[in-house]
């Protein structure tokens, strides 16, 4: 090794979206290489991986943040996170909140983009996103759920999804 390393050459915006970047590939190059092959099977597994990554995730952060309460801190805490783990190409805002659940658009998705960049369908992404999302959202909060009503990967405009007590969303 030399006296000054390559990673010393990348400063930390950089090194966050490269790892970013690699971290949104290997979901869906599993789900591209798994999915066919294993069938009806394959979304119980993705399923049960990404609760295992919301619980591990919320074990590293929970140290940052107190749990949240509400659907506006749940979308709040969901979206931070999912900056911290797949870079700051995510973007989204609130477009409509009550006391009962948030309405949350997203118009950048980084698991829409390193999909267009490696030629696998976009369709993957929703069950990759449907999965993380879910488990995180019923990780940071037992009492909330999310319900996707609309999708980039499925050709849409936006994302929109809607966070909130189950029956009331």
């Amino acid at each position: 090794m030399t006296e000054r390393s390559a990673l010393d050459c990348i400063d930390h915006e950089n090194r966050w979206r490269i790892a970013a970047r690699i971290l949104a590939t290997l979901p869906l190059a599993y789900n591209w290489v798994f999915r066919d092959t294993l069938g009806a099977a394959y979304p119980h597994l993705e399923s049960v991986i990404f609760k295992e990554i919301a619980r591990d995730t919320l074990g590293q952060i929970e140290h940052f943040t107190s749990r949240p309460h509400t659907p506006a801190e749940v979308a709040d805490a969901l979206f931070s996170v999912s900056t911290i783990l797949f870079g700051p190409s995510l973007q989204g805002k609130a477009i409509s909140q009550s006391d009962e659940k948030i309405t949350v658009e997203i118009t950048a998705c980084p698991l829409v983009e390193t999909a267009e960049s490696l030629k696998i369908e976009k369709d993957r992404a929703f069950t990759i996103c449907n999965a993380y999302s879910r488990a995180l959202v019923e990780r940071l909060n037992p009492d909330f759920t999310i319900e996707n009503r609309h999708a980039i990967c499925l050709g849409e405009e936006t994302c929109k999804f809607v966070i909130g007590r189950p029956g009331m969303i």
